[in-house]
């Protein structure tokens, strides 16, 4: 797992590529398809791969990331994922 940090906000996230990103938005979308209406609207809707290309801090692209480094995150903060900057 590479840690990458955004570089408008300070934002660290795990890079992923964008092969993995599509495997994990499909299981999801045929979860989400099994729920309920109820609990479907727990989730807020399907999953797309545009979720793994905005910053969850700032909604920056993944392409203004780079390379976390020593300092940029407290140790145990949760992280979520991006795709990698060179995809």
């Amino acid at each position: 797992m590479v840690e990458v940090t955004c570089k408008r906000c300070g934002r660290v996230a795990f890079a992923v590529t964008r092969a993995y990103a599509a495997e994990e938005v499909t299981k999801f979308n045929s979860y989400y398809k099994t729920l309920s209406v109820g609990s479907q609207a727990d989730y807020g809707g399907l999953s797309t791969i545009t979720s793994y290309e905005r910053c969850v801090g700032c909604g920056g692209s993944y392409k203004d990331f780079r390379v976390a480094q020593e300092g940029d995150c407290p140790d145990g903060s949760t992280l979520s994922a991006i795709l990698h900057f060179e995809e």
